[in-house]
């Protein structure tokens, strides 16, 4: 599953609409739509509200991981959509802060690391192919 195919998992699981999610996370109808496309990357602006849904960064970026956050699932969980699938989440128990002080930082810092860590998958694989490079150069030689 591609980063858009799981940014739109996510709305059509918890949205009825890509406008109601827009409205919900403050950010145009077109950037969700061209997220789920493939049209453009998530950014930070897209990314930081997400992340204070619940979701998880990790997983978007990456698929690994569940689609969200350990701590968030409770809160989505008390969460009911209404029958329009707007989001709308007036007179329903939720008990998530999207007022968190530093989780700007936190969603760079989590998309650094996700980075960090695919540098690293990135550099072995490498390694592993240079070295399996060098052998088969060798197998060659030797037959020659």
């Amino acid at each position: 599953m591609s980063i858009a195919q799981r940014i739109k998992s996510y709305r059509t699981t918890y949205f009825k609409t890509a406008k109601a999610l827009a409205e919900k996370i403050n950010v145009s109808s077109s950037a969700i739509s061209q997220a789920e496309k493939g049209q453009s990357l998530p950014s930070a602006v897209l990314l930081k509200p997400l992340s204070d849904l619940g979701v998880s960064i990790d997983w978007i970026m990456t698929g690994e991981g569940t689609m969200m956050r350990d701590s968030s699932k409770k809160n989505i969980d008390n969460r009911t959509i209404n029958a329009n699938g707007d989001g709308n989440t007036n007179n329903c128990n939720t008990s998530h802060n999207t007022n968190k002080k530093g989780s700007n930082f936190d969603v760079h810092a989590e998309l650094i690391q996700l980075q960090k860590e695919k540098i690293t998958r990135l550099e072995k694989a490498l390694k592993a192919a240079t070295d399996e490079n060098k052998r088969l150069q060798q197998l060659l030689n030797n037959k020659s």
